[in-house]
């Protein structure tokens, strides 16, 4: 930031600082209350702050609690510098929620996929968040766990065999998701 302010471009940049997944427990990292970390399913290994400046536009000390994806960024960037995107997108920009911290997106599903290798024989651990409900499946050996994150952000108390009707629809929408995901080739194909 120092050589952004004294080569003049800092009041035309923006700032996003972030990571891609929560802290590492075994390396000593400090994820706050949240339940567990890296490589989970849990709020500790996908809930991520984020901080962005961005001079003139966003007034510095304000926050918003807002639930973002990564993929986020790019639309987002996208709109603040003018750039048309010709091509279907997940993302959707939050640039109305970087220049008024109450504005909120229109409610979506919110999808966590991790497809595995190794151990796991590529099968994948997946959650869906969707308003204050959240279904996951920590590894794929594991049974769907359902929270109310809203009454239960610590993630204590499962619901998944008192909420069953909850538990169906959230269902049906990661599968939804996981089948579109599951078209898409993540690994090179072996030569035979």
């Amino acid at each position: 930031m120092k050589t952004l302010k004294a080569n003049g471009a800092y009041d035309n940049t923006i700032i996003i600082f972030l990571s891609d997944n929560g802290g590492q427990l075994e390396t000593a990292a400090n994820n706050g209350n949240v339940r567990d970390g890296k490589g989970t399913m849990y709020e500790g290994g996908i809930k991520i702050p984020a901080c962005i400046t961005w001079p003139g536009h966003i007034t510095p000390g304000t926050q918003s609690a807002e639930r973002l994806l990564l993929m986020d960024v790019y639309p987002t960037l996208a709109e603040i510098t003018g750039v048309a995107i010709d091509h279907k997108i997940d993302g959707v920009s939050f640039a109305s929620i970087l220049k008024n911290s109450s504005a909120k997106l229109a409610p979506r599903p919110l999808f966590f996929i991790r497809r595995e290798g190794g151990g796991y024989g590529a099968k994948i651990s997946n959650a869906i968040i969707n308003g204050d409900l959240k279904l996951l499946q920590n590894t794929p050996t594991q049974p769907f766990e359902l929270y109310d994150l809203a009454k239960d952000p610590l993630e204590q108390h499962d619901l998944v065999k008192t909420e069953n009707d909850k538990r169906v629809v959230l269902h049906r929408l990661l599968m939804k998701q996981v089948q579109r995901g599951g078209s898409v080739p993540w690994q090179k194909p072996e030569d035979k």
